[in-house]
């Protein structure tokens, strides 16, 4: 760009020679003045000399050249408005200079400097089509696909990066086209179209600045493929890469959320550890500590699992994740039959978190505890506070209460609460089928046969598992032999 606007500047002072002769001593002393200033640099005197001579000589053969200088002295202080306007100015008044394509390009970049990215895209689009066999066509695609990317305008963008591959201009070299058209298919959310673009460029072997952010947005696009094996790979890659960068501590997290998304929690596990050992202030630890017990826990190692909840809870007693926390924990410690390490850690549930979910979750896991030591009264009181669940929660602990009536031979209650389990949950099937098989129960067990025959005949019909249609067979013929006996006396 340097170098054509020298040509230029060379063309406007042998122009400007040819017609010393026919100027008076004092127009050609203001021009020289002031074309001399441009060249020393001193666009403030060129910018006061031009205006003179532009005032004070309308009729100069010089004209179009010092409105130039003038355009060109304004932009060069960064004047961006006033040099927009002198740029505009000659494009209207000199339509037919063979370097009225660096006035529009230099038109457009006052724009693009003022932040203005849709007046500088319409003014070089104007430039394509007045100029198409300009030497700074190269430049205007260069400058016009960064201000459509500004605009979000991503698709359009690199459609003109793709027009500069073959031929980049001075500006760019082909490693940062590929650069940019990949970072476009990626803001399109084109993550196929990313990798192999990504992948050109790493093959080109660019700058390891421009390196990074390769390898970094190849991780990213093959994470939002999603192709969370490769993402976890090409994440090691990262960190293998450029251990001591400063996205290294989220080529570790990303590392473990894709590993964790592939299901592969023992290489999740790795991952987190790794980032909460080399990054203990990492912004997301919290977080990581939490989501690492989780990984613990589908690995079955429940005794790590516990000891990263009690690590969390420790490091962060006020964490958002404190409630669930002490609930995964005490779920923990069911698992390794630690059974009053468990009921206290749903106790704390309670307790600390009145307001939250958990707590009717924490209800019904004491309620089965309590079951669990045939504890009926104590478990009917937690289950009738679990029953404010939604969902299967719900059903179960309502279930779980009428059960608890039923052990303590309070048909009547169960009743209700059985017939309420199956007006509620109607989609809870598992619930609703064993609530339906008790409710029929207890009226064979009072004498309503025929309701019970209704209930158990519907659930015969219904009834997938073996073992439940098996009993329910059984129910019906009790029912049979009942009604037979009444019958015979």
């Amino acid at each position: 760009m340097i170098k054509r606007h020298k040509v230029l500047l060379t063309l406007l002072l042998i122009f400007s020679f040819i017609n010393l002769a026919s100027a008076d001593k004092s127009e050609q002393e203001m021009y020289l003045v002031g074309r001399s200033a441009f060249q020393d640099g001193l666009y403030s005197l060129t910018e006061q000399q031009m205006g003179s001579f532009i005032k004070n000589y309308p009729d100069s053969l010089w004209l179009s050249s010092a409105h130039f200088l003038l355009a060109e002295s304004l932009y060069k202080q960064g004047k961006y408005a006033k040099a927009a306007a002198a740029f505009e100015e000659i494009g209207q008044s000199y339509p037919k200079e063979s370097w009225l394509d660096r006035v529009w390009y230099h038109w457009g970049l006052c724009y693009f400097k003022l932040n203005n990215p849709p007046r500088a895209v319409e003014i070089w689009n104007d430039f394509l089509r007045r100029f198409p066999k300009s030497d700074l066509i190269g430049s205007v695609l260069l400058y016009q696909g960064e201000t459509l990317y500004q605009l979000n305008r991503y698709s359009e963008a690199r459609s003109i990066y793709q027009r500069l591959e073959q031929n980049p201009p001075a500006q760019l070299d082909r490693e940062g086209v590929a650069w940019r058209i990949g970072q476009c298919y990626f803001k399109e959310e084109n993550y196929a179209q990313t990798v192999q673009y990504v992948k050109k460029l790493l093959d080109m072997n660019p700058k390891e600045n421009l390196a990074v952010e390769a390898q970094w947005q190849l991780a990213g696009a093959y994470f939002r493929l999603p192709d969370y094996n490769q993402a976890a790979q090409e994440y090691l890659n990262f960190i293998l890469r450029y251990p001591k960068h400063r996205y290294t501590p989220e080529a570790y997290y990303y590392r473990g959320q894709a590993a964790w998304r592939a299901k592969d929690y023992a290489l999740a596990a790795k991952a987190i550890q790794q980032l909460i050992k080399n990054y203990p202030q990492h912004a997301q630890t919290e977080q990581l500590l939490f989501q690492l017990a989780q990984g613990y826990e589908r690995l079955k190692d429940y005794n790590s699992a516990v000891l990263t909840y009690q690590k969390l809870l420790k490091e962060f007693p006020k964490s958002k994740q404190a409630a669930p926390a002490l609930y995964n924990q005490g779920l923990a410690c069911l698992q390794l039959k630690q059974d009053k390490s468990a009921e206290e850690n749903f106790n704390q549930v309670i307790a600390r978190f009145p307001q939250n979910p958990l707590m009717l979750s924490a209800n019904l896991q004491l309620g089965n505890l309590a079951f669990k030591q045939e504890n009926w009264a104590q478990a009917a009181k937690f289950y009738k506070t679990a029953a404010g669940a939604e969902g299967a929660e719900g059903a179960q602990a309502l279930y779980r209460l009428g059960e608890c009536h039923w052990k303590l031979g309070q048909n009547q209650e169960a009743r209700e609460v059985f017939s309420s389990l199956i007006d509620q949950y109607p989609q809870e099937k598992s619930w609703l089928q064993m609530a339906q098989f008790r409710l029929g129960q207890i009226y064979r067990l009072t004498g309503n046969f025929t309701q019970a025959q209704l209930i158990f005949e519907k659930l015969s019909a219904q009834v997938k598992d073996e073992q439940l249609k098996k009993s329910v067979r059984e129910q019906l013929e009790q029912i049979a032999k009942s009604q037979a006996q009444i019958k015979a006396k």
